[in-house]
C-alpha cells in the first residue's frame, strides 16, 4: 500500500474561490432566467410554480448525489468541475431555443390530457424534470467535486465545506441582484442567459488554463487513490489532530439524513411564507422579490462562513447543530413579532424615499433583513455542521456532501409543494412559520440529546431546549391582525400622497379597531395570494395581496367594470362566445351576460377570489350561476396557449402590470395567442389603468397591442382613470351607432349601463379617446413589451413609485373628435 503523505494546500486556491463565486453568480442568474421562461410555459398558477421549483430542486438533488459518486472516483475532480461548467454554459446559451421548442409541446400536452388532474401534473413534471436534468445535475454536482478536491489536499473537511458553500452563495446573491435589478431589465432574458453562460465559460477556461500550464488539478497527492484520505484530519472533526477518521460517531449521525431533510423542508417553507407576507406591504413588484431573495441568500452565506470558524474550534458538531436549530426556531418567532409593525415601517419608508426607487428598494431590503437575516444565518451554518456530522468516519468527503445536499433538497421539494398547496391555505402564513419553528426546535432538542459528550449534560441540554420551546410558545407567540396585514403598498402610498406620513400612521393605528373606518368581511390566504374583502359604508372592496382589485357600491371601479364588459359586446353585437380574463368582483362577467351570448368563460388565477364572490352578489348578481357561464382556475396565458376553443370576444382585465407576473398578460406574445383564439371578426379588449403610469409606459402598451391588433378604438373611464382598448386584427373597427342603439334597447343592457350613469349611446361616446392606429403612431418609435425583455414588468413599478403627470394622450382634443367622426357609421 502506498505510503500516505501529509496534506498539502490546494494550488491556486484564490483562483478556485473566485471561480466558485462566479459559478454561483452565473447559476443563480440562469435559474432566474429559466424560471421566467417556465412561467410563460406553465403560467403563474400554484401548479406551474410548484412544478418549476420541484423539477429544479430535484435536478440539483440528483446532481449532488451524482457529484458525490463522481468525486469518489475522479482523479481530477477540478477538471470534471470545469467540464460541468462548460455544460451549464452551453445549456444557458440554448435557453431561448429550448423555450421556443417547448411552447408547442406544452400547449399540445395541455390540450391532449385536459389541463388538469393528477395525470396532467405528473406528466408535465416529468417532462420539465427531464428538460432541466442536465443543467441542474451539473450545477448540483459542483460542490461535492470541489469539496473532494480541497479535502484530499488540505483535509479540513468542515472548514472546506463552509468556505466553499459560503463563497458560492455570495456569488448567488450577486447573481440575484444583477439579474433582477440590472441585467434582465436592460438586456432581456436571452442576453442575460448569454452573459451567465459567458461567466461559466470563463470559469471553465480558467481551470483548463491551469491544466495547460501544468497547474495541479488533481485532488489527490502523489501516491493517493480517489476515495482515500491522504492523511489524518487537520481539523477538529475527529476530536484531535492525531485521532483517526474512524473515531466514535455520535448517535445522531445515523439520523442526520432525515433530520436535515426536515430542516430543508422548513427552510423552503420559511422562504415561501416570508415572501407571501412581505409581498403585501412591498407591493408584489419584481424588484421586491429580488431584494427578498438576495437577503435570504446573504444570510445563508454569512452563516456558512461563520460555520467555518466554529468547526475549527469544536469537536462537537452535533451539539452545535442542535443549539443552532433551537436558535433558528427562536429567531423565526422573534421575526414574526415584527409583522404587526410592517405597515408603519413601510409607510415611513415611503415617506423617506420621496419617490426614489433605489432608496425604497434598499429600505425594503433592510426591512426584510430585520425578519429574515438572523434565521437564514443559522440556516447557512447548519449545512456544514450536518455535513460534518454525516462525514465522520466516512472516506470520501465529496460523497458525504452530496448525500447531505440531496437530503436537504428532497426536504425542500416537499416544502415547496406542501407549503403552497396545504399549509398556508389551511393554517395561514404565520402559523405555518410557527409550525416550522416548532419542528426546528424538536430537531434541536433531539440533536442535543443524541449528540457528543456526557449523557447527563446532554439530557439537561435537551430538557432546557424543550423548556425554552414551551416558554416561547406560551409567552412569545405573536398575534395576526388580518385587517392590518392587508394594508398593501398602493393603499399606503395613496394615503401618503393624500395627507402625508402622519395621516398614514393615524389610519394604520385605527385599522382593525374602528368599524367606522372599515369592516373586515372576508380574509383568506389562498394558494397563490391573500384575498380580503373590506366594507366602508356602501363601498365594498376586493383586495388581492393588499391591493384593491375591484370595488362595488359607491366604489370607484364600478363604471370601469361595467364598461369593460359592455363595450366589446357593443362592437361585436353578434358575438356568441366570450372569454373574460380575471373574475374580480364578477361585475364584468355579469355585464357580458346581459347580452344574448351562448357562453362566457371566466379565467381566474386565485381560487380564493371565487370564495369571496358571495360578498359581491348584490352588484354582480351571481354571474357564475348563469348556465351560460363557465369558470376555469388557471393562468390565462397558459390556458389561451393550450385551449382549442375559439372566441368572438376576449376581454383581458388582469391586475396592474407593476405586479410581478401580471406583465406576462401584456406582452406581444400574449396578444398573438389571443389573436389565434379569436374567430374571424372577433374583438379583443384590453384594460389598463392610467394612474401612476408614465406616458412612455402607456405608449409602449399602445405599440405592443398594435403590433398584433393594428386597428382599434380607445375609451377612457375618467372616474377611475382606466383605459379600455378595443382592437381587431383583420378589419376596421367602426362605431356602428345603429348596432349600439339596438344593444341599448335590451332591458338588461340598459339597466347595467344605467347604474353607472350611462343612459344612451351618446353617453358612451363621451368616453371616446381616439383610434388605436393613430395614437400608436403618435407614440413614436420605442420598445415593445415582449416575453424576452419583460419591459412593462420592470418599468411599471418605477412609474408607481415616481409621481406621474396626467397623460396628454387621454385628453379630449380636435384629433379625438376627428377620429370619432371618421369612425362613426
Amino acid at each position: 500500500m502506498p505510503k500516505r503523505r501529509a496534506k498539502q494546500p490546494v494550488r491556486h486556491t484564490a483562483l478556485l474561490y473566485v471561480c466558485f463565486f462566479a459559478s454561483g453568480m452565473a447559476g443563480l442568474t440562469l435559474e432566474i432566467v429559466w424560471s421566467k421562461y417556465l412561467s410563460y410555459l406553465l403560467g403563474n398558477s400554484i401548479y406551474g410554480v410548484s412544478t418549476v421549483v420541484a423539477a429544479f430542486l430535484g435536478g440539483l438533488g440528483v446532481g449532488a448525489v451524482v457529484g458525490g459518486r463522481l468525486a469518489s472516483r475522479a482523479r481530477e475532480p477540478l477538471l470534471l468541475y470545469a467540464r460541468l461548467e462548460l455544460l451549464v454554459g452551453v445549456m444557458g446559451l440554448l435557453s431561448p431555443l429550448a423555450y421556443l421548442l417547448a411552447r408547442p409541446l406544452f400547449a399540445s400536452l395541455y390540450g391532449a390530457i385536459g389541463g388538469s388532474g393528477a395525470l396532467f401534473l405528473l406528466v408535465r413534471f416529468l417532462i420539465l424534470f427531464a428538460a432541466l436534468l442536465l443543467p441542474t445535475i451539473a450545477m448540483g454536482a459542483t460542490l461535492p467535486l470541489l469539496v473532494s478536491a480541497f479535502t484530499r489536499r488540505e483535509g479540513d473537511f468542515g472548514s472546506s465545506v463552509s468556505r466553499l458553500y459560503a463563497i458560492n452563495t455570495i456569488g448567488a446573491v450577486l447573481g440575484v441582484a444583477a439579474a433582477g435589478f440590472a441585467l434582465i431589465p436592460s438586456l432581456g432574458l436571452w442576453k442575460t442567459a448569454a452573459a451567465a453562460a459567458a461567466i461559466d465559460f470563463a470559469v471553465a477556461g480558467a481551470i483548463l488554463a491551469l491544466k495547460l500550464r501544468g497547474g495541479a488539478l488533481r485532488g489527490a497527492a502523489a501516491g493517493e487513490t480517489p476515495g482515500t484520505p491522504a492523511g489524518p484530519s487537520s481539523g477538529s472533526l475527529a476530536g484531535a489532530k492525531s485521532a483517526p477518521r474512524e473515531a466514535a460517531r455520535s448517535a445522531i449521525a445515523g439520523l442526520i439524513i432525515p433530520l436535515f431533510a426536515l430542516s430543508g423542508f422548513c427552510a423552503l417553507l420559511y422562504e415561501v411564507a416570508w415572501t407571501r407576507i412581505l409581498s403585501v406591504p412591498f407591493g408584489g413588484m419584481v424588484y421586491s422579490f429580488s431584494a427578498i431573495l438576495a437577503v435570504y441568500l446573504f444570510g445563508i452565506a454569512v452563516g456558512a462562513a461563520f460555520a467555518a470558524v466554529l468547526l475549527k474550534r469544536t469537536s462537537s458538531p452535533a451539539l452545535l447543530f442542535g443549539l443552532l436549530q433551537l436558535l433558528l426556531a427562536g429567531s423565526v418567532v422573534l421575526g414574526t413579532r415584527v409583522f404587526a409593525s410592517l405597515p408603519d415601517m413601510q409607510a415611513t419608508l415611503i415617506a423617506q424615499s420621496r419617490g426614489s426607487a433605489s432608496h425604497l428598494f434598499a429600505g425594503e431590503a433592510l426591512l426584510t433583513a430585520r425578519i429574515v437575516l438572523l434565521p437564514t444565518f443559522f440556516l447557512g451554518a447548519l449545512f456544514p455542521l450536518a455535513a460534518a456530522i454525516y462525514q465522520r468516519g466516512r472516506l470520501e468527503p465529496g460523497a458525504s456532501v452530496g448525500t447531505i445536499y440531496a437530503a436537504n433538497t428532497l426536504g425542500s421539494i416537499a416544502g415547496s409543494v406542501l407549503t403552497g398547496f396545504v399549509l398556508i391555505p389551511a393554517l395561514g402564513s404565520l402559523h405555518s412559520l410557527l409550525v416550522a419553528a416548532l419542528a426546528n426546535a424538536a430537531v434541536g432538542c433531539l440533536a442535543l440529546l443524541l449528540g457528543e459528550g456526557i449523557v447527563l449534560k446532554r439530557v439537561i441540554a435537551a430538557f432546557a431546549g424543550v423548556a425554552a420551546t414551551i416558554a416561547v410558545s406560551l409567552f412569545a407567540a405573536p398575534t395576526w391582525d388580518a385587517e392590518r396585514m392587508s394594508l398593501g403598498f398602493v393603499r399606503l402610498l395613496r394615503a401618503y400622497e393624500f395627507g402625508g406620513e402622519g395621516l398614514v400612521h393615524r389610519i394604520i393605528e385605527r385599522i382593525g379597531r374602528s368599524k367606522e373606518l372599515e369592516r373586515l368581511l372576508f380574509y383568506k390566504e389562498g394558494r397563490l395570494a391573500t384575498v380580503t374583502v373590506l366594507e366602508t359604508g356602501d363601498r365594498r372592496a376586493l383586495l388581492i395581496n393588499g391591493k384593491t382589485d375591484a370595488t362595488t357600491g359607491s366604489g370607484e371601479d364600478m363604471a370601469q367594470q361595467v364598461m369593460v364588459g359592455q363595450m366589446p359586446l357593443l362592437m361585436a353585437p353578434n358575438a356568441e362566445s366570450v372569454c373574460v380574463v380575471g373574475y374580480g368582483s364578477g361585475v364584468t362577467t355579469h355585464a357580458v351576460l346581459t347580452h344574448p351570448i351562448r357562453s362566457a368563460l371566466t379565467i381566474e388565477l386565485e381560487g380564493s377570489v371565487i370564495e369571496a364572490a358571495p360578498f359581491f352578489e348584490t352588484a354582480a348578481m351571481r354571474p357564475l350561476s348563469d348556465p351560460r357561464s363557465k369558470l376555469v382556475i388557471e393562468d390565462a396565458g397558459t390556458y389561451l396557449r393550450s385551449t382549442r376553443e375559439d372566441f368572438d370576444v376576449i376581454i383581458s382585465e388582469p391586475s396592474n402590470p407593476w405586479i410581478a407576473g401580471v406583465g406576462n398578460l401584456f406582452t406581444k406574445e400574449f396578444y398573438e395567442e389571443a389573436r389565434r383564439r379569436l374567430r374571424p371578426g372577433g374583438v379583443f379588449c384590453q384594460w389598463i389603468q392610467t394612474y401612476s403610469v408614465s406616458p412612455a409606459t402607456l405608449s409602449t402598451v399602445f405599440r405592443t397591442v398594435s403590433t398584433t391588433f393594428p386597428k382599434g378604438q380607445l375609451f377612457y373611464v375618467e372616474s377611475s382613470g382606466d383605459l379600455i382598448i378595443l382592437a381587431v386584427p383583420d378589419r376596421e373597427l367602426s362605431l356602428d351607432r345603429a348596432a349600439m342603439t339596438a344593444a341599448f334597447s335590451r332591458p338588461a343592457v340598459a339597466q347595467d349601463f344605467a347604474r353607472i350613469g350611462v343612459r344612451s349611446v351618446q353617453d358612451v361616446l363621451g368616453a371616446y379617446r381616439g383610434r388605436l392606429d393613430r395614437i400608436a403612431l403618435s407614440a413614436g418609435p420605442g420598445p415593445v413589451n415582449t416575453d424576452d425583455n419583460s419591459w412593462l414588468e420592470h418599468r411599471a413599478p418605477l412609474d408607481l413609485i415616481t409621481p406621474q403627470e396626467e397623460n396628454p394622450l387621454l385628453a379630449w382634443s380636435s384629433q379625438v373628435e376627428a377620429d370619432l367622426k371618421a369612425s362613426l357609421r
